[in-house]
């Protein structure tokens, strides 16, 4: 094939390149003994096969046959027809027919059309089929179609259905496999390396089918010298705090790209400028941030409010209540006096205080 490119004012650019196109093909399709067969393009994909018998045979199955399929898989859209001898029978004489074909271990037959009595007429034509992960042996394709001739099978030879199989795999150099089937379909093996190496790439792989054939869901790994690598030690509770981290450690260290955080206790909480050191991260040996974390008590007093405001004013009203009920709470006074019962009112104020210093305070209402 030739390009031709010209630009204005320059000469005419001729470039010349091949283009290899495979057609995919469907097996060969063998001609009916005492048949005929006619294919449009052979065994390639789109091509239609159609049958004849010779004089004295009639057709039995299906023609024309179609070459059809994707560009992973074709395959005819039946199996071949079979020439039979024509046997004239009056119509007043009971035909012969013949017995039900056995099923296969691991496969079925069936038939067209179907049994009476566990019995098939003249021309009756029965398939094999196996079960997923089997095959029909390749010397006994041949019999996979059979037709009734009256009072027999046109073969009666068997056919069997044998678990199709992946290719060996290997062992990894300084390792080991454990496969609970061999490389027979659905089976899966298992590897390991010998101490002092590690495993790069699958633990395990299984035999499976992929479009027409059987195949390893992949390759079987690597047994490499293992290397250490550098890991963070495990960081410390903050007094009145704690550390969570996303992985647990080993050995009390923990390796690459784990991430802690870091909590207070409840009526803590970590200083403001402290906040960006919540959350650290492993780089290796060492944590992105190794600035220590604090968990200080919650109190309103801490609080920068303007003097002026009624949040101040309230603010500064309870923190004294709260100081009051302490003073007073720890003293010994008589159940019956006055400063009990002052004592009482002090106590709830004080735990009126607590609550309200954990929540936010709306500077627009009473409290």
């Amino acid at each position: 094939m030739q390009l031709q490119i010209k630009k204005a004012g320059d000469t005419v650019q001729t470039c010349q390149f091949w283009l290899k196109v495979k057609v995919q093909k469907c097996p060969n399709i063998d001609i009916p003994e005492h048949g005929l067969m006619k294919c449009t393009n052979g065994t390639a994909w789109g091509s239609v096969c159609s049958f004849i018998c010779m004089q004295g045979y009639e057709l039995v199955g299906r023609s024309p046959l179609v070459c059809e399929g994707d560009q992973n898989n074709v395959q005819w859209t039946d199996d071949p027809p079979l020439c039979l001898e024509k046997q004239e029978i009056p119509v007043m004489i009971e035909r012969t027919r013949c017995p039900r074909p056995k099923d296969l271990p691991n496969g079925m037959v069936q038939c067209e059309p179907e049994a009476e009595d566990e019995t098939y007429s003249l021309g009756t034509v029965c398939r094999y089929y196996c079960k997923e992960g089997y095959e029909i042996l390749d010397e006994q394709i041949a019999n996979r179609v059979i037709a009734c001739q009256g009072s027999t099978w046109n073969s009666t030879q068997e056919v069997e259905c044998k678990i199709r199989r992946c290719s060996s795999i290997g062992v990894p150099d300084r390792g080991m496999k454990t496969c609970t089937n061999g490389n027979a379909w659905s089976s899966t093996c298992v590897f390991h390396c010998m101490p002092g190496y590690e495993l790069i790439g699958r633990l395990s792989v299984t035999c499976e089918l992929g479009g027409t054939d059987v195949q390893w869901s992949g390759d079987p790994p690597l047994c490499l010298v293992m290397v250490e690598r550098p890991r963070c030690p495990e960081p410390k509770d903050p007094q009145n705090g704690m550390v969570q981290c996303e992985r647990e450690a080993e050995d009390e260290t923990y390796s690459l790209g784990t991430v802690c955080w870091y909590y207070c206790k409840e009526g803590y909480e970590i200083l403001d400028e402290q906040i960006a050191n919540r959350v650290i991260a492993c780089q290796g040996s060492t944590w992105n941030s190794t600035q220590e974390v604090e968990c200080k008590i919650l109190m309103v007093s801490e609080k920068e409010v303007d003097t002026d405001s009624e949040q101040y004013r309230v603010s500064s009203r309870l923190a004294k209540c709260k100081i009051t009920a302490l003073m007073v709470s720890e003293k010994k006074v008589d159940t019956d006096s006055e400063q009990y019962r002052v004592s009482s009112r002090l106590a709830k104020c004080k735990i009126t205080v607590l609550m309200v210093s954990e929540k936010e305070v709306d500077t627009d209402s009473e409290q």
